[in-house]
């Protein structure tokens, strides 16, 4: 059995649940005889999968796609919500492809895009932690009293967007410090942008408190 897991990021130390059932699910797995291949968006740290037998261990590519990749309206507005490029979706498939996988696990919400372009091998959307999977799991359509999930699903979602928004915004930041300081610009240019920086940094942050307000007034009333 030859298997493909996709992921954002597999980060060390293993701190979310998505990152500790990934790991051991593979290290389980490739134990068990299974061939195990690992995908991501950001670059994998060798300690992060470390004890793992891997026969690739590789980043997603971003370049338009040679063919085009079909989508239905919703795998489309849900590609552009967690923006996911046709182009890392072309790259699972063609790695899927290349590795001639059987099966393809997507880990995570943000995961789930990567799968649209995947055909011929097993689609397997694997969760560890997401509260959006366990409210909508919990919806009967013909039972009422179970709508109430679908509303709960919307609002941690939402606030999980917000969450990674906070981190990308925060990447961002690190790199823009980081030629900041390594640049030719004079010491008064460097404390000009540093000090606009740091503002740009504390409205995000607000930002994000915010969400964090409304998340919890609107989870308390709902």
């Amino acid at each position: 059995m030859r298997l493909l897991f996709v992921k954002p990021s597999l980060v060390f130390p293993r701190t979310s649940g998505h990152d500790v059932y990934c790991y051991f699910m593979m290290k389980g797995l490739a134990e068990l005889g299974a061939t195990v291949s690992l995908l991501t968006a950001s670059p994998t740290a060798p300690e992060a999968v470390e004890g793992v037998k891997l026969e690739f261990c590789g980043q997603l590519a971003d370049d338009p796609p040679a063919h085009p990749i079909k989508l239905t309206w919703l795998q489309e507005r849900f590609r552009s919500f967690w923006g996911t490029s046709p182009g890392q979706i072309a790259s699972v498939r063609d790695t899927a492809e290349r590795l001639r996988a059987d099966v393809v696990i997507a880990f995570g919400l943000p995961a789930l895009p990567y799968l649209a372009g995947v055909e011929k091998p097993l689609r397997v959307w694997a969760m560890a932690d997401e509260w959006v999977y366990h409210h909508l799991t919990q919806v009967q359509l013909t039972d009422r009293t179970t709508w109430h999930h679908m509303k709960s699903a919307v609002i941690k979602g939402a606030y999980e967007r917000l969450q990674a928004l906070e981190g990308e915004a925060d990447k961002v930041m690190n790199q823009l410090l980081r030629d900041l300081y390594h640049g030719n610009s004079d010491a008064r240019a460097v404390v000009f942008w540093k000090d606009i920086y740091e503002l740009f940094e504390k409205a995000v942050d607000r930002c994000r408190d915010a969400g964090y307000v409304v998340f919890h007034v609107v989870l308390k009333n709902s």
